[in-house]
């Protein structure tokens, strides 16, 4: 009877290591999954920041590009006027 309860208790000995390696295992997974979680945060923030700058670098681009547009039509206008004149001058 000692024997067998002996037995058992090695058993339940070998099973509880293997319970605990297995926790083990998985505790270290689960710290690997948080910092990873924790670096794609970062780089999200990251992300957005720089999404953020070149959201404001387009809307001063566009801003320019509007004035010079304009500058443009302006000046063809300008040249259109004289153009117009040099032809009434000719005839």
């Amino acid at each position: 009877m000692n024997q067998e309860k002996k037995m058992k208790k090695e058993e339940l000995e070998i099973a509880l290591t293997s319970v605990e390696n297995d926790l083990q295992k998985k505790d270290n997974k689960i710290l690997s999954l948080k910092e990873n979680n924790d670096t794609l945060v970062m780089f999200t923030n990251q992300l957005k920041e720089k999404i953020g700058e070149l959201s404001s670098l387009s809307s001063h681009y566009e801003k320019t590009l509007n004035i010079l547009s304009g500058r443009i039509l302006e000046k063809d206008a300008l040249i259109s006027e004289q153009n117009r004149m040099i032809k009434e001058a000719k005839i």
